[in-house]
């Protein structure tokens, strides 16, 4: 689906008809979560609705009072190289399915990635149940499935206990993993765990420390109520396996200057790049921008008077669109790959900037 088909159809709704629903009305999304979700149990969305809907945004459309169409917000402190940012999984985009097909999705997604903007927020992520659905709104992929499998081998499992020092050193493992393995991931600390067993016993799971020798070396997580399936596990190369798998999360830049500046140079110097940014749907990450690097960060520029006063012309000219800077900054594809038209000077200049190398994003919500 192109994304002029898109803007086509949307003809029903408007961004006056999204509201964020109050602490007392989200529930009311449970009908709609039951008919597009039915394979969650009553238990999880027990957990759900206790635990991180007391935290979210959610984002609908009502008709004649019912809600037809939503969007959860679910926020995340991300770790994108030296910086924490607060961002927003998405999950739960649904419309009643006799409601579908009229641009309530569009409506309420494109609405909530504009608010986004204007909360300075550099970017969103989701787990897509189709890339179809969401390459049109400029998402793109930024990380694959992890698959790790463990090397057994004299390896106890220990049950996390449910205490601030069992959740504490539980976060510090992973944490320490994570920083070890990826530039990208959301960070762990002792809500974060807390809230994780809580998820994991909502599908009957548990939580363990990998022990061997009397040193725990790792923890793992196994779920299921059907079938027993390894959630996540964290462990040092020599304990396990990890190879990657299959595209996982789709990301999205929603305020450029937020996300660029975060970006710099591999090695002392100073590149000026010129960018021609297309994005379709969030008007201020649209245009021309004055990208200035050096090794300690960099300055993102769109006045034209900038532009035309500039002292010295730009290195190196850009033409991107929003979806394809975000694979390329977040490691998921070359540069070449991206755009085969560039020159081998082009790529030369592009390759000084350090970009992410790894992102690792497994949350399920």
């Amino acid at each position: 689906m192109s994304k002029n088909t898109l803007k086509k159809r949307e003809n029903l709704w408007r961004e006056k008809d999204v509201i964020y629903l109050t602490e007392e009305e989200k529930r009311e999304t449970l009908p709609l979560w039951r008919e597009c979700f039915p394979e969650d149990s009553q238990e999880f969305l027990d957990y759900y609705y206790t635990v991180v809907a007391g935290k979210n945004r959610i984002a609908v459309i009502r008709k004649n009072g019912e809600i037809i169409s939503m969007l959860h917000r679910n926020p995340y402190r991300l770790k994108v190289g030296e910086k924490v940012w607060d961002v927003d999984y998405l999950v739960a985009v649904a419309t009643k399915k006799e409601e579908r097909g009229k641009g309530a999705m569009a409506t309420v997604l494109t609405k909530v990635l504009r608010d986004m903007n204007k909360e300075k927020r550099p970017l969103t992520f989701l787990m897509p149940a189709a890339e179809a659905i969401y390459a049109p709104y400029d998402f793109t992929y930024i990380s694959r499935e992890k698959r790790m499998v463990l090397e057994k081998e004299n390896i106890e499992q220990v049950p996390v206990q449910e205490s601030f020092s069992a959740y504490e050193r539980a976060a510090e493992i992973m944490e320490n993993c994570l920083q070890d393995n990826a530039d990208v991931y959301t960070v762990r600390d002792e809500s974060y765990v807390s809230d994780l067993i809580k998820e994991l016993k909502s599908d009957f799971g548990s939580l363990e420390f990998l022990v061997k020798n009397e040193k725990t070396v790792g923890i793992q997580a196994y779920w299921g109520r059907e079938k027993r399936e390894q959630r996540l596990l964290y462990a040092p190369h020599e304990e396990c396996i990890c190879s990657a798998g299959r595209p996982l999360i789709m990301g999205r830049i929603t305020n450029i200057f937020s996300f660029l500046t975060i970006f710099s140079l591999k090695e002392r110097g100073r590149i000026v790049a010129e960018l021609e940014v297309q994005d379709t749907w969030i008007a201020e990450n649209n245009g021309v921008f004055l990208w200035t690097l050096t090794e300690q960060g960099s300055v993102l520029e769109k006045e034209k008077a900038q532009l035309q006063v500039a002292e010295k012309r730009e290195d190196v000219y850009l033409k991107t669109d929003i979806s394809q800077l975000m694979s390329w900054l977040m490691g998921y594809e070359k540069p070449k790959e991206i755009w085969k038209e560039i020159s081998g000077e082009t790529v030369g200049i592009l390759q000084k900037i350090r970009n992410m190398e790894n992102v690792w994003i497994d949350e399920v919500v």
